[in-house]
């Protein structure tokens, strides 16, 4: 009398001869894809990473210069502001 479960050896043998002849190769060929689309977000977010790396320093960077330029303004209208005062 035949057990009423199967082993799992039986089970994969069963299975194994239900499978498409290229299922193996259909397997596979999957692998490979799901490799290359992780390949492809990682080279996307390592962009996009470095796009806002470079938006960041060039906003840095313009902030900075906007500031010299504020701060030579203001140095220009004290030393006038200071002249003026002194009645030169």
């Amino acid at each position: 009398m035949k057990p009423e479960h199967s082993t799992w050896s039986e089970l994969s043998q069963q299975a194994a001869g239900q499978l498409p002849a290229d299922f193996s190769r259909r397997v596979i060929s999957r692998a490979g894809e799901v490799r290359t689309a992780r390949r492809q977000m990682t080279v996307m977010a390592a962009t996009l990473g470095l796009c806002f790396l470079c938006t960041s320093l060039t906003v840095t960077w313009m902030s900075y210069q906007q500031s010299e330029q504020n701060l030579t303004q203001w140095q220009s209208l004290s030393t006038v502001t200071l002249a003026i005062d002194r009645g030169l």
